[in-house]
């Protein structure tokens, strides 16, 4: 990976969801990946929906 990725809010909730091929997705989180504050926004929104607080959401993603 020679530069870090931009990714959208569904490839984040994959990685969180931990769907199939996913794994290629956390290792461009892992590697600085980048994410709007749109998709950030989405990807809390979605969570919280769900249940889970913003904080254990973040604290999962950075």
């Amino acid at each position: 990976m020679n530069s870090p990725a931009v990714l959208d809010a569904s490839a984040v909730l994959a990685v969180l969801y931990r769907e199939q091929g996913s794994q290629l997705i956390a290792e461009h989180l892992l590697n600085g990946g980048a994410l709007s504050s749109v998709n950030l926004a989405e990807v809390l929104s979605k969570q919280d929906e769900l249940g889970v607080p913003a904080g254990v959401t973040i604290s999962h993603i950075e």
